[in-house]
């Protein structure tokens, strides 16, 4: 891989994707108030982290040679 930044190019619209999916999560929750879309965030909040971990352990090896 040229640049270590194609890796992030790979998940850029995953974490949009699931940033979207947050926003409306979030809102439906404050709308009707069910802990279902409540747990819905929550979930992907982790899948956000873990792509960016993933991401962050990547690079971390890559720029450590």
């Amino acid at each position: 891989m040229k640049n270590g930044l194609e890796y992030r190019k790979k998940y850029q619209d995953i974490i949009k994707n699931y940033t979207n999916n947050l926003d409306q999560c979030a809102q439906q929750w404050l709308v009707t108030g069910s802990y279902e879309w409540l747990a819905a965030y929550y979930m992907y909040v982790e899948k956000i982290e873990e792509i960016k971990e993933l991401i962050l352990e990547y690079e971390s090896k890559i720029y450590d040679k």
